[in-house]
C-alpha cells in the first residue's frame, strides 16, 4: 500500500539526500509490519526535467527508491 507524505517529515531517523529535488513528493510502500519502501514522485513541473548533476531526466510517472527503512523510522509519529 502507498501512502504519501508530501515533503520530508521534520521527524525522520533519516537524512534528506542532497541529490533529491527539493519539491520531491516524499512517499513509502508497506511491505511488511516494520518494514517501508522509501522513495519519492516528482511534481509535474519536474516531469522531463534534467537532475543538474546527472543530467537524467525526471518522470513524473516514476517511484524514485531511496531508502529501505526496516524499523518504521522514516516518519516519525509524535507517540513515538
Amino acid at each position: 500500500m502507498l501512502a504519501n507524505y508530501g515533503a520530508f517529515p521534520a521527524k525522520s531517523s533519516f537524512t534528506h539526500p542532497k541529490h533529491v529535488p527539493h519539491q520531491a513528493e516524499w512517499a513509502r510502500f508497506r511491505l511488511g509490519s516494520k518494514l517501508r519502501l522509501i522513495g519519492f514522485t516528482v511534481p509535474a513541473e519536474l516531469h522531463r526535467i534534467p537532475h543538474n548533476k546527472l543530467n537524467e531526466l525526471f518522470d513524473k510517472n516514476t517511484f524514485y527508491v531511496v531508502f529501505l527503512d526496516r524499523e518504521h523510522r522514516f516518519y516519525i509519529k509524535e507517540d513515538d
